[in-house]
């Protein structure tokens, strides 16, 4: 219920995965927190280092939390954004190095719907079995 409420919080916009861009948008403005969980990197181009180091700059909190966002966060934290998640620690230890080991596939048009793709052989979220 408590993620309901803060998800339904005023001021709080939920968009779909980040791409390249997204965050040269003017929407977002200095004092603002962008919540990086996803993004698309395989149709179009990826939210690039550069474009969070200037939201940084802009005086906008990034903090990444899973997928794409997590992956920046481990590249990025030395610069002051802030990671929150196991897969985030898993990236910081080196358990995980690519995206290949968290990406998830989108629809082929582009959008946003997830088409979920396998994790790359040996990874430690490869199947091991039938589910």
């Amino acid at each position: 219920m408590a993620n309901l409420l803060i998800l339904a919080s005023p001021g709080l916009r939920v968009l779909p995965p980040a791409r390249h861009g997204d965050l040269f948008d003017t929407a977002v403005r200095s004092g603002d927190t962008a919540a990086l969980i996803d993004g698309m990197y395989h149709q179009v181009s990826a939210l690039r280092h550069k474009e969070i180091l200037a939201a940084m700059g802009r005086e906008v909190r990034v903090v990444g939390t899973a997928r794409i966002g997590a992956l920046r966060t481990a590249e990025l934290a030395p610069y002051g954004m802030l990671g929150v998640s196991g897969i985030y620690t898993a990236y910081v230890r080196g358990d995980i190095e690519g995206d290949d080991d968290v990406a998830v596939g989108q629809a082929p048009d582009g959008t946003p719907r997830s088409a979920s793709a396998p994790p790359r052989p040996g990874s430690s979220r490869a199947c091991t079995g039938p589910h």
